[in-house]
């Protein structure tokens, strides 16, 4: 299954009316500060994998405010979650191809060290795969580990990466752009990504190395080769330019740029051409700091 297209209507950010279309490869959502995208991942997100939207509620029943949380029942005396069918069904509707069956959803957020925690307890009881194995030595490579473990220390069971020279290391203990691909090595060594699966990915270039960047798009490329949707969502112009870059004909990708009107509203500009994409505040962003780096040269070359 692939999500082909949403539709929103006056929810959180998204004030009127909202729609994109998606492509069943690689989906790169781009923007400002505050134009949704990463509400955007998460309402495709809950709404793919059935889990409900909430609105917040006073003790009199008026609404006061509108949450992507699960429910968890009353926050206090005066203000809870209550389920809210109006916005699911009315207000957010998602149209997919439903040509194939859906395996499941991955979201991943920023906070990776929570969010690897949460897939080693999923993989305790489970054997490894052969499906991503030469996606795994390439990471295994570039990062220079064997494996991950779970030993005990100190009395508590924690998770250990093995170096390639024997050496463990505390996961906790990493560099986050460590721990991120560790998580991504994971999902990749235990299958979470069979086809038909989507995965959704929140700034994925947050403390990673540049130079694992490109690697990164690579594995993700391959992912979608393997009828894996995937969306992504960045401020990075080195992760969206390789996109452009390394994609080929087999894996579509299409960019997805958010913008707010002077009234507020919420539009989203699509290309399957970076260079073409309207509005590009990343290619402005980059084009700005050539014509500084050239200025600062010249200023150089003048004073000399």
């Amino acid at each position: 299954m692939a999500i082909k297209r949403i539709k929103i209507g006056n929810f959180l950010v998204f004030n009127g009316d909202f729609s994109a279309d998606f492509f069943s490869g690689v989906n790169v959502i781009i923007g400002e500060n505050g134009t949704g995208k990463t509400t955007l991942l998460e309402v495709l997100n809950r709404k793919t994998s059935n889990e409900l939207l909430y609105v917040l509620q006073d003790a009199t029943g008026n609404k006061i405010g509108e949450s992507l949380n699960y429910f968890r029942g009353s926050l206090d005396s005066d203000v809870k979650y209550v389920a809210s069918p109006q916005i699911t069904n009315e207000n957010i509707s998602i149209e997919v191809d439903s040509t194939g069956a859906m395996k499941k959803t991955v979201f991943i957020s920023n906070n990776i060290l929570g969010w690897t925690r949460d897939v080693i307890e999923k993989i305790s009881n489970k054997e490894p795969t052969d499906e991503y194995i030469a996606i795994t030595r390439v990471i295994e490579e570039k990062l220079g580990i064997k494996g991950i473990v779970r030993e005990e220390t100190y009395g508590v069971v924690v998770t250990h990466v093995v170096r390639s020279n024997g050496e463990k290391y505390m996961l906790a203990f990493e560099a986050s752009g460590i721990q991120k691909f560790v998580l991504l090595y994971l999902l990749l060594k235990f299958n979470f990504f069979e086809k038909g699966s989507i995965m959704f990915w929140d700034e994925p270039e947050n403390s990673l190395n540049p130079e694992l960047v490109p690697v990164l798009v690579d594995i993700l490329l391959k992912l979608s080769q393997n009828e894996v949707q995937i969306f992504i969502a960045t401020h990075d112009y080195n992760l969206a330019r390789y996109f452009d870059v390394r994609k080929d004909k087999s894996v579509p990708v299409i960019y997805h740029n958010l913008l707010k009107t002077n009234g507020g509203q919420i539009v989203c500009e699509s290309s399957p051409e970076y260079l073409k994409l309207p509005n590009n505040l990343l290619e402005k962003a980059s084009a700005d700091l050539f014509e500084a780096v050239v200025s600062d040269a010249m200023g150089i070359q003048n004073d000399g």
